[in-house]
Protein backbone atom coordinates (compact mmCIF):
# COMPACT_ATOMS: atom_id res chain seq x y z
CA UNK A 1 0.00 0.00 0.00
CA UNK A 2 1.10 3.27 -0.13
CA UNK A 3 2.58 5.26 2.74
CA UNK A 4 0.34 8.67 1.95
CA UNK A 5 -2.75 6.56 2.09
CA UNK A 6 -1.32 4.32 5.06
CA UNK A 7 -0.97 8.03 7.18
CA UNK A 8 -4.16 9.29 6.03
CA UNK A 9 -6.20 6.01 7.43
CA UNK A 10 -4.32 6.13 10.57
CA UNK A 11 -4.57 9.91 10.94
CA UNK A 12 -8.36 9.69 10.36
CA UNK A 13 -8.48 6.90 12.73
CA UNK A 14 -6.66 9.16 15.34
CA UNK A 15 -9.05 11.82 15.14
CA UNK A 16 -11.60 9.52 15.36
CA UNK A 17 -10.23 7.71 18.87
CA UNK A 18 -9.27 11.09 20.48
CA UNK A 19 -12.20 12.34 19.13
CA UNK A 20 -10.63 16.01 18.47
CA UNK A 21 -7.88 15.84 20.85
CA UNK A 22 -4.50 16.25 20.53
CA UNK A 23 -2.96 13.13 18.76
CA UNK A 24 -0.07 11.09 19.51
CA UNK A 25 1.04 11.10 15.33
CA UNK A 26 4.95 10.53 16.43
CA UNK A 27 3.78 6.83 15.41
CA UNK A 28 4.34 7.00 12.00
Amino acid sequence: MNLLIIKCLWDTFLKVHFRGKPAPTQFL
